[in-house]
């Protein structure tokens, strides 16, 4: 690994918070924040790098965020049979605080699908390059996420 890749995986570890997400921008207060797209791509990095313990640890604060949202998730999901119409707390948000909690803002775009699209693209990655088996939790996660881009 050379000296400017070794450098930017110090930088990434250094700034996976506890929780097990990735800081979009530790030195620019606006992006002390997670976006699924964005700890997705740095997640595939890492385990390009063979650094797989930091993925997987980006995965579960994916998978605590989906699912303690299931029901909004599942709600979105069984919508049509109900002829209700979708309103904004139905939208699941992007851009989540370093805790996991919805970083809702007037500032942002805050429902964009591609996130948890890239999400899934990741586990899948993750699949491939380091665990070849995915947690009970990470299943239920990623099934939410399917059903929940399925319906909408």
């Amino acid at each position: 690994m050379g000296n400017l890749t070794q450098r930017s995986v110090e930088i990434i570890l250094d700034n996976q918070v506890a929780s097990g997400t990735y800081t979009a921008g530790p030195n620019f207060r606006n992006y002390h924040y997670c976006w699924f797209r964005d700890g997705s791509f740095i997640t595939y990095a890492m385990d390009l790098v063979g650094e797989h313990a930091s993925a997987a640890r980006f995965h579960d604060w994916v998978v605590m965020a989906i699912n303690r949202r299931a029901r909004v998730f599942q709600w979105v999901v069984d919508q049509p049979q109900t002829n209700e119409p979708l309103s904004s707390v139905d939208l699941l948000h992007i851009r989540y605080t370093l805790n996991r909690e919805d970083a809702t803002s007037s500032e942002w775009l805050n429902f964009q699908m591609a996130g948890f699209r890239t999400w899934m693209w990741a586990l899948g990655e993750h699949f491939n390059l380091a665990s070849k088996s995915l947690l009970e939790a990470w299943e239920r996660a990623a099934g939410l996420a399917a059903n929940y881009l399925s319906a909408l």
